[in-house]
Formats: structure tokens, C-alpha cells, sequence
């Protein structure tokens, strides 16, 4: 560490580092070494080139160092921290610390201090010592409340018992039956001469459970309290357990209290009643359940209590509320401009949670960087393979129709290697787990390549491009997208008088700050495969997944899955560009999820029904146009009634519709469904700009925004907490979304 940092580590996933960036990352960690260095300056004085020292020599240079650090101050300060907040135990702690360390020193420089030493053994003897040290507090009380089971606790000398869940859930507790051993065999091992242990029979464990009973509800000596729920946690009614009956038999004059609310105001009786009840009464309080007579005697307890500490940070946590307070004009115009550089998956992630996007791509918040290969590494490299072998075709003349199963493997096998070896600055190849990886990642490419040939060669469709960015496109208006009111209008004039009305009334709703600029979308398609007919371009568009991934039409119509719609529009301006004369139709718009499935019960089955099986996992996920001429095109053998294609997905029933499975759509309700999602892209846009930082994360199911959200402590989101919530999302079918669009 005497010498400067030179290179940068390496970034995950291969992402490349702006030499800016990596500039300013070696300035930082370069200040922090000097730093440091400079800290530790003194005890390196007295140990460099091998010489000699004593223990008070060393101790003498630990001291300098902690005067360097500051350490007595930063401990003081941190104490006094502790104090305001009323943490009085833990502040006395970190005042010890010190004194007890600057003690230790001194011990070791009276006994050991010509001692002569290396640092290994003088680190050695300051373990010693502070494995030695305690800290603490003069406890406040000598009593003590000990939690436990009927089963496992033992109790001694016990003043009071509370006897919590005395429920009939509970009481009688389960007995598991039904063992290995009929009651015959454990009699017959019982007899035994060796006597063989035998776990209680459901009988025996019942008398069990009453014996610890027993021997619990007898211990108290000055009294014993039964509690249950009216309510499970599940929501179900809880009935008293037997217990309960047995009691009131026993002694009759008990009577089962019911406890509601927070209790009265007239049971607190000392000043520490009043703080411990304080803050169900402040939350009772805050959400109005207080009844009229009983606010007055609050707020006049709240009088007497509100020099506490903590009854002004109970009042803060009662009181609190989320609301959201958008970026002013001026400073959401400073971060992102008029002119938003956006990539759809950016739009979808605003989609999830406003605030999420705002801390990913305004903040530029990022998760600690790792060494390590996760599943988006895997994406890249999946992807990379893909591309570079589909440049090694076009080089050597080939078409993906055309070439052999050994011209494929070789060269897969060159793109393989190649790219995996240049990845991440071979991130592969830095450990013997990572490049047992390396065999299964080229068996998933062999099968893939495999594939996407039998799929191309089932149709007429052939490979135009392969990672087609959208710059190539040039300034095409299903990239550059025009914010203003004005340009939303002047498409709104060609619809129809009902949506033109639908669209007004939208606009009016978003905001009442006009909003001018344009959003720039930014992206590549994996591919893009196009047939040629006559007077008529049909376009295709495949994106490849590492996971497996269903087109979802709810989810674009929540703005979560836009992907797919906006890259088959951006293939279709630049084909519309490019043959101006001929009419672009999209014909289908596909996942393809990149793996080598395994089948299940394959034994006995020979290698064709295993192959078709593999095949039909491989099918591709998305939205086919469900126009016969189309469909040939993409599958030609699905021609009859019944018949399913392994290739799309879609399938005809016995009279020759297509099946409720089917992902399917008119030229008509693809239209709708571009024209919508463009008008998604437009509202996220002019809610970008107008600063809105809500925290909404969304609710579909079991599946929430926050799941996997690397933001979920910075924003402080609690459903508890009022003003807090998730926006439901429903699980519309593709008629009810056509139907609201």
C-alpha cells in the first residue's frame, strides 16, 4: 500500500468503464491509501527493514496512531450521540472504551516494555488483552423475566407466571401418530431383555403434556395469568383451550376478562405505566379511534410526558405519514434535461416503482460491485456467443439455413471461445468453479444454435440482422418522441371521436404542468428476421432470455413489458425506410429462452420423441399476428385442425380456430397496442420531467416491486405506515386490456 493504485479492478458483466471514470475511482482510492498510509505512519517508522523494537516502542507508536485517528474523540462523540438519544447504557459503554484500551497499553508497557518483539507477537498479546476486557453498566434491577416453553423451561422460585395461548390450537398441544412401529412391534421391542428406548406413543405423550401442566401452573407463588386470542394470525376464530374450563371448575369466582383497544386511560397509574402505554394511546390518538372523553385525559398525560425523549420520538413515529412531494421544475429540468436518453427497460422500471427509477438512473445509485458471475453475466455472454457466430456465418459465406451440423459446432466452438475468454477480462477463467460453467454454457449454445436453424428452416423467414441498435434508425419518430400536448394532439386528430375523447381526458389527468421535450429511446434487438412477398415485408423480431419469460398483455398494459412492442415498431420504420413502396406488416414479436431443457420420464423413449419433446420446451413465448398467410410463413407445417406448432406459439382446435392457449392478435389490435404503448412512453416521459420520485411500487400477486429492489432501505417504504401503498395491478385477459384501450 506504500504504492500508488495504477488499473482499475474489473467491472461484472463485462461492462465497460468510461476512462473518466476510471480515472476518478483510482484518484478516490488513491486519496484513501495516502490517507490511511499517513494514519499508519508511525507505526511503520518503528518497524520497517526488519528492525528490532520493544514492546514500548510499539506501544509508544499504537498510542500515536490513536491520537491520529482521533479515536477518544470520535468515541466521545458517539457516546454523546447515544445520550440524546437516550440510550444511556450503550454511551457509558463507549465512554469505558478508551480508558480500558489506554490501560491496557499501560500494562503492557510496565511489564513487557524491553521486551524485544515482532509485531505478530505483540498483535498476539493486544488480542490477549482485549479478549479480556469487559465493559458494562451497574444493572438497574435484579429482577428478571425469563420467556420460555412448558416443555423445555425449567422454573424455580417463580413470584408470577403468565401463561400466554391458552387456546384449544394450542392446548392440547399436537400429538403426532402414525409411526413406522404398529403397537405390536413396540411392544415386542419393549420386551426385550436390552430394553429398547421407544419415542412416547400419541397416548403417553397426552399424560405428558398434562404432567407439565401441572408442574407449571403450580410454580407461581404470588400469582398466575391465563391469556389467549380471539383471533389466529391466520384470521380464524380461537375458542379457550380445556384448560380454561378447568380452572373456572376449580375456582369459581374466576371471571375471563376481554381486553379491548389499548385499555382506559384510568388504569395508568405510575409515570412508567404512562410511557409504556403512550404510544398505543398516540397511535389511537393519530387515527381517531380515541373516544371524546377520553382525549382530554390524553392530551393532558401527553402535557406531563412530553419532556420525555421518548415521547417525542413516539409522537414523530405516531404522527408520521408518507407523502409525496415531487422534484421542483427547475431541478428535474437539471438532471435530466428536456431531452431524455431513455431505454425501454428504463420506462419499465418506472413503471414498477418512480422512486426506484429515480435512484437507479438520477442518483446513479449502484450496488457495491462484486467479483463474481451472476444470471445477468450469463444474459451477456449468451448473447455475445450469439452474435459473433452469426458474423462467423456471414464471413464464410453461410446462411442459418444452410450450414452443417459440423460447420455449426465449429464455429459456435470459435465464438465460444473467443468471446469467453475476452468477457469481463476473462471473469470465466478466474476459477475452477466458474470454468466447470464454461462446459454447460457451450452445451446450451450447441442446442441453441440447433434450434433457431429447425425453426428458421420450418418457415420462410430469414435473418436480417442480428443486435440491430436502435441508432442505426436515425431520427425516426418511433425513437424520437415528441413529449408536448401538441404533438399527442395532432396524432389524436387521425382516431376515432370516442378514443380522441379518452385520450383528452387522459391528458388532462397526468398533469397541469405542460411539459416540453423529447424522449430519445435507446436499445438493440437481438434479432430481427424479415420474408419477402410481392408488394409486402412481413417483420419478425426475436429477444433472447436467459430465463424463461411469457408475453404478459397485462403487463403492457401497466407499462411493464414494453419491450417487445417497441423494437417490432422501431423494425418496422427502418424496414418502412428502406422499402418505401412496400407494405410493412409485423408477424410476430418473440422471447426465445436460451437453454438445454432436461425431460422428464424420457426413459424408454427413443431419441426423436425426445428431441420433439426438447423442442416444444423451446418453443418461443410472445405475440404472433394470427393471419393464416402469416402463419404459414412462420410455421409451414401447421396447417391442419388440431395441429400445435412447436416453433410459435400457437394452435388450432378441432374446427380450425385458434386454441385459447394461442398468443395471438388482428392486424387491428396490434395496431391499437403500438398506438397505446407509445402513449405509455409519453406519460412516463412528462412524469419523468415533472420530477415525480413517488414511492408506488406495484402489487400483482404474489410478485411485488420491492422483491429484488436494491433501493428497498433507502426508501423507507412501509405499508404500515399511511401514505404508503402498492398499486394493485390486476390480471386483465387479452380482451379486457383490448377492451381498455
Amino acid at each position: 500500500y506504500r504504492q500508488s493504485f495504477v488499473r482499475a479492478f474489473p467491472t461484472p458483466g463485462g461492462k465497460k468503464r468510461e476512462e473518466s471514470d476510471k480515472l476518478a475511482l483510482l484518484q478516490r482510492l488513491n486519496a484513501l491509501r495516502e490517507k490511511w498510509m499517513e494514519m499508519l505512519s508511525p507505526l511503520l517508522a518503528v518497524t520497517e527493514k526488519g528492525k528490532v523494537v520493544t514492546a514500548g516502542e510499539l506501544t509508544e507508536a499504537v498510542r500515536e496512531v490513536t491520537t491520529r485517528c482521533l479515536a477518544k474523540e470520535k468515541l466521545d462523540a458517539e457516546a454523546s450521540r447515544l445520550e440524546e438519544a437516550n440510550d444511556s447504557e450503550r454511551a457509558a459503554e463507549f465512554r469505558q472504551i478508551y480508558e480500558k484500551t489506554e490501560a491496557l497499553l499501560t500494562q503492557i508497557q510496565e511489564l513487557l516494555c524491553h521486551e524485544k518483539m515482532d509485531v505478530r507477537e505483540y498483535a498476539q498479546i493486544l488480542d490477549a488483552g482485549f479478549s479480556q476486557m469487559e465493559v458494562g453498566t451497574i444493572p438497574r434491577k435484579v429482577d428478571r423475566v425469563l420467556v420460555g416453553d412448558i416443555e423445555r423451561t425449567r422454573l424455580r422460585e417463580v413470584k408470577y407466571l403468565f401463561f400466554t395461548g391458552v387456546d384449544d390450537a394450542s392446548i392440547p398441544g399436537r400429538v403426532l401418530g402414525g409411526g413406522i412401529l404398529s403397537e405390536t412391534d413396540r411392544n415386542f421391542l419393549l420386551e426385550r431383555e436390552d430394553r429398547i428406548e421407544l419415542a412416547p406413543t400419541p397416548r403417553a405423550q397426552m399424560y405428558i403434556q398434562r404432567l407439565y401442566l401441572y408442574l407449571n401452573l403450580t410454580k407461581p407463588s404470588r400469582g398466575l395469568y391465563l391469556s389467549l386470542s380471539a383471533v389466529g394470525s391466520d384470521g380464524k376464530s380461537l375458542r379457550p383451550a380445556y384448560l380454561i374450563s378447568v380452572m373456572q371448575e376449580m375456582f369459581p369466582s374466576l371471571i375471563l376478562e376481554k381486553t379491548e383497544g389499548v385499555g382506559k386511560l384510568s388504569d395508568i397509574q405510575t409515570r412508567e405505566d404512562a410511557l409504556h402505554r403512550m404510544a398505543p394511546l398516540m397511535r389511537s390518538y393519530a387515527d381517531g379511534l380515541m373516544q371524546e372523553e377520553e382525549q382530554a385525559d390524553f392530551l393532558a398525560l401527553y402535557g406531563m410526558l412530553q419532556d420525555s425523549g421518548q415521547i417525542r420520538a413516539e409522537v414523530e413515529a405516531a404522527f408520521k405519514r408518507y407523502e409525496h412531494h415531487p422534484l421542483a421544475g427547475a431541478l428535474a429540468e437539471a438532471i435530466y434535461t428536456t431531452h431524455l436518453e431513455n431505454s425501454v427497460s428504463r420506462l419499465e422500471r418506472f413503471a414498477e416503482c418512480h422512486f426506484a427509477h429515480f435512484a437507479k438512473y438520477a442518483l446513479s445509485l449502484q450496488e457495491r460491485e462484486e467479483d463474481e458471475f451472476d444470471a445477468a453475466d450469463l444474459g451477456n455472454v449468451f448473447h455475445g456467443i450469439l452474435e459473433d457466430f452469426a458474423n462467423r456465418l456471414e464471413q464464410e459465406g453461410l446462411s442459418w439455413k444452410t450450414f452443417s451440423k459440423e460447420e455449426g459446432e465449429r464455429l459456435l466452438h470459435l465464438a465460444f471461445e473467443e468471446y469467453t475468454q475476452t468477457y469481463g477480462e476473462s471473469i470465466l477463467y478466474g476459477s475452477a468453479r466458474r470454468q466447470g460453467k464454461l462446459i454447460r454454457i457451450e452445451r446450451i449454445m450447441q442446442r441453441t444454435v440447433e434450434q433457431l436453424q429447425y425453426q428458421l428452416k420450418k418457415g420462410d423467414f430469414i435473418p436480417e440482422g442480428v443486435e440491430v441498435d436502435f441508432r442505426q434508425a436515425g431520427d425516426l419518430p418511433e425513437i424520437h418522441i415528441d413529449l408536448s400536448k401538441e404533438a399527442e394532439e395532432k396524432e389524436a386528430e387521425e382516431k376515432e371521436e370516442k378514443q380522441e375523447k379518452e385520450e383528452k381526458q387522459e391528458k388532462e389527468e397526468q398533469s397541469a404542468i405542460p411539459v416540453q421535450g423529447e424522449i430519445v429511446l435507446h436499445g438493440r434487438i437481438d434479432r430481427v428476421d424479415l420474408a419477402h412477398q410481392a408488394d409486402k415485408v412481413y417483420v419478425k423480431i426475436i429477444d433472447f432470455k436467459s430465463g424463461k419469460k411469457d408475453f404478459d398483455i397485462a403487463a403492457l398494459y401497466y407499462g411493464l413489458q414494453l419491450q417487445l412492442v417497441v423494437y417490432m415498431e422501431v423494425a418496422k420504420a427502418m424496414q418502412q425506410e428502406q422499402h418505401p413502396d412496400k407494405e410493412v406488416i409485423p408477424a410476430a414479436l418473440l422471447y426465445y429462452h436460451v437453454s438445454d431443457p432436461l425431460i422428464k420420464d424420457g426413459a424408454g423413449k427413443s431419441k426423436e420423441e425426445i428431441l420433439s419433446k426438447i423442442r416444444s420446451e423451446l418453443r418461443t413465448t410472445g405475440l404472433v399476428n394470427e393471419s393464416d398467410q402469416v402463419i404459414a410463413l412462420l410455421d409451414e407445417d401447421l396447417s391442419g385442425a388440431g395441429s400445435r406448432s412447436d416453433v410459435i406459439p400457437v394452435k388450432r382446435t378441432k374446427n380450425g380456430t385458434w386454441d385459447s392457449t394461442s398468443s395471438v392478435v388482428t392486424q387491428e389490435e396490434y395496431d391499437r397496442l403500438a398506438s397505446y404503448v407509445k402513449k405509455q412512453i409519453r406519460k412516463a416521459g412528462r412524469q419523468i420531467l415533472n420530477g415525480d420520485i413517488a414511492v408506488n411500487p406495484y402489487q400483482r400477486g404474489d410478485r411485488n416491486a420491492c422483491t429484488y429492489c436494491p433501493f428497498r432501505s433507502l426508501c423507507g417504504f412501509d405499508p404500515s405506515i399511511p401514505g404508503y401503498h402498492m398499486h394493485q395491478l390486476e390480471k386483465w385477459t387479452k380482451e379486457e386490456v383490448m377492451h381498455k384501450i
